[in-house]
C-alpha cells in the first residue's frame, strides 16, 4: 500500500503531510521563473513535489531512499527530474548549470543541514533562496536549552538570593 510506509530513521526522515504548511511553502515560491531552477531534497512521498510541479520552472529532486521510487515516479517528466543520490554525494554546480536562480527547498534532518550547505558552498552553487523545514526535534531542542537558559540557577550553585 501506498500510503503505509514509515519513515526511515536511518535517513532521519519525517515526511510534511500539513497541506496548510506546504502550500505556505509553495507560497513563498510565487516569483520563480521558467529559467529557474528548484531543487527539492528528500521528497520523500512527493507531498510537496505534487504542488512543485505547477511551478513554471525545472525542478530536480534529490533522494536518498530508492524506496520511494513507489511514490515520486509519476512525477518523473522533462520538468520534473528525480535522482536517487544521497545529497552530500551531489555536484551541484554539475546540475545547477544554465539556471538563472535556484530554490532549494528540504524537510531536512537536523542533523545534515550544515554538511548540505557546506556542500553548496563547495560545489559553488549559488542560490536565490533558500527554505528549510527543519526537523521538530531541533525545534525542540532549541526550546528546550531556551527554557533552561532562562531559568535562574541554571548550570550554577546559587543561593535563593542569586549570589
Amino acid at each position: 500500500m501506498v500510503g503505509s510506509m514509515l519513515a526511515k530513521k536511518k535517513y532521519g526522515q519525517n515526511f510534511l503531510i500539513n497541506e496548510k504548511i506546504i502550500k505556505d511553502i509553495v507560497n513563498l515560491l510565487d516569483n520563480v521563473k521558467e529559467n529557474d531552477l528548484i531543487i527539492e531534497i528528500g521528497p520523500g512521498k512527493g507531498a510537496l513535489t505534487k504542488y512543485l510541479i505547477n511551478i513554471p520552472c525545472k525542478i530536480k529532486c534529490i533522494e536518498i531512499d530508492e524506496d520511494m521510487h513507489k511514490y515520486l515516479d509519476k512525477y518523473e517528466s522533462d520538468k520534473c527530474s528525480i535522482i536517487y543520490k544521497d545529497i552530500l554525494q551531489v555536484n551541484f554546480k554539475e546540475i545547477t548549470n544554465n539556471f538563472n536562480n535556484i530554490y532549494i527547498i528540504g524537510n531536512l534532518p537536523y542533523y545534515i543541514t550544515t554538511p548540505i550547505i557546506d556542500n553548496l558552498i563547495k560545489k559553488r552553487a549559488s542560490t536565490q533562496y533558500s527554505i528549510d523545514v527543519e526537523k521538530k526535534e531541533q525545534e525542540q531542542r532549541e526550546k528546550e536549552y531556551i527554557d533552561r537558559s532562562l531559568q535562574p540557577n541554571y548550570n550554577n550553585n546559587t543561593n535563593d538570593n542569586g549570589f
